[in-house]
């Protein structure tokens, strides 16, 4: 029997991540298919909901009581976690013994880029060395044909197209409903945190510009809430265009929502398949953390490489029909709501059924033969770590956390010359110095 173990990086939110290999193991179990046992770990920090309580027993703690199941195991990581997992591997009186091999995941167009900027001191030495480790031993698998141009593009290598794409189960299908309403309604539907946010501006921009140019109102939903919800100013689009927030929608009250009040979606990743599948319009965006100004979607129906999600520099290197939201507009009023919208419906059945994707899953990942005990031999791992320990000592938190907070400060520290960096050392030794006297009295305390 194969172990697949997601690690879940402790203090995060992780909810698409949880619903997608949800959903494969409920299909498993559903197909009475025992040859793949699937588990998350960390799970424990996770608020799961009650959407997946059924899968509950999955969910398990990083710690030796498990060690049983970690033997042999397969542990998924995403390649931004690296060094979290090792951290916390290392950690387990029954890792010497551990025979395990690991398989690294990105599930997000900037999974490598914030990997390389958060973590490493010298990414155009350090991806490539370590990227080249991973790619002998056939360890890296993607979401989409998107992550896998992110990591192509970075590293300057070419990885096997070893794909585990976001699925979705026909039971979570329901009845289409009629709309009810006249005018052109766009909706964002999905997260609107510090790594979307941008996405949803330019989607907004885009509409009010082509309300601007043909002197017409509109209403566009926000389906979803999140920490960038504050950057949309709404007086910036009125009286053009009307933002409706309706925060977090799900299930049937989702689904009745988008069918009844939308004709068209922009959405990415698992929220673009919700959408679609219920035989909406549903347009790709571009990807940004950074604020960003590009009229180029793609309706989900035109994309390839079962990417839903993309960056600026990674929809230049795909051959896919880009579209405006002006043209979207048109097609809308022109009639070709039915027709585009069964086009994008048949592209999720045909190409992100849990079936199909389960398998490609389970042979994406079986690849592998980077064993976890060989990360460790690494010059990044061991130098990672090393930092990491003296970090430590010097400041008496034992959070990995903090310490790539403290990691990305003094990046910016030596990046810096002349007084300036000085100055900035002076800071961060001071502020150092305090935080280890603070620990000290609280464990006096």
């Amino acid at each position: 029997m194969t172990k697949l173990i997601f690690y879940l990086r402790k203090k995060i939110l992780a909810k698409g991540d949880v619903m997608n290999f949800g959903r494969i193991i409920r299909h498993m179990r559903a197909i009475g298919d025992t040859s793949t046992e699937m588990y998350f770990i960390n799970g424990e920090t996770v608020d799961i909901g009650s959407e997946n309580s059924d899968i509950k027993d999955r969910f398990i703690p990083f710690t030796d009581k498990y060690a049983d199941i970690f033997q042999n195991a397969i542990f998924l990581v995403m390649i931004n976690h690296t060094f979290f997992f090792a951290e916390e591997v290392s950690q387990l009186k029954s890792f010497p013994k551990l025979n395990a091999r690991i398989c690294f995941l990105t599930m997000h167009p900037n999974n490598c880029l914030w990997f390389a900027n958060n973590q490493l001191l010298n990414p155009q030495k350090d991806i490539p060395e370590f990227f080249k480790k991973i790619k002998m031993h056939n360890a890296f698998t993607f979401m989409d044909e998107a992550n896998r141009a992110a990591a192509n593009l970075i590293s300057g290598l070419d990885f096997e197209k070893h794909y585990f794409p976001t699925s979705y189960s026909a039971s979570e299908e329901s009845p289409k409903v009629s709309p009810e309403h006249d005018s052109v309604r766009i909706g964002w539907f999905g997260r609107i945190d510090t790594e979307k946010i941008a996405s949803v501006i330019n989607m907004l921009d885009n509409i009010y510009d082509y309300c601007a140019n043909n002197l017409v109102k509109m209403t566009v939903y926000i389906i979803g809430d999140g920490n960038g919800r504050n950057r949309i100013i709404i007086n910036k689009y009125s009286p053009l265009l009307k933002i409706v927030f309706t925060s977090y929608l799900y299930g049937n009250e989702m689904k009745k929502f988008i069918s009844k009040e939308l004709d068209a979606v922009v959405a990415m990743g698992i929220s673009a398949i919700d959408a679609a599948v219920l035989g909406i319009p549903t347009v790709i965006p571009i990807v940004s953390d950074r604020n960003f100004t590009a009229n180029r979607f793609v309706y989900l129906k035109d994309t390839s490489g079962y990417s839903l999600a993309w960056t600026q520099d990674i929809l230049r290197c795909m051959d896919m029909p880009v579209i405006t939201m002006h043209r979207l507009i048109a097609d809308l009023e022109n009639g070709k709501k039915e027709q585009i919208g069964g086009e994008c419906r048949k592209c999720v059945i045909d190409n992100f059924n849990v079936a199909h994707c389960t398998e490609l899953f389970k042979e994406s990942v079986s690849h592998t033969s980077y064993y976890v005990s060989e990360l460790f031999k690494t010059p990044l791992v061991k130098k990672t770590l090393k930092d990491y320990k003296r970090y430590k000592i010097i400041t008496g938190r034992n959070d990995i956390n903090i310490y790539f907070m403290f990691f990305k400060r003094k990046k910016r520290v030596l990046s810096q010359h002349g007084i300036a960096r000085i100055q900035a050392l002076y800071y961060e030794l001071k502020k150092t110095r305090d935080n280890k006297h603070k620990n000290n009295n609280g464990e006096k305390k």
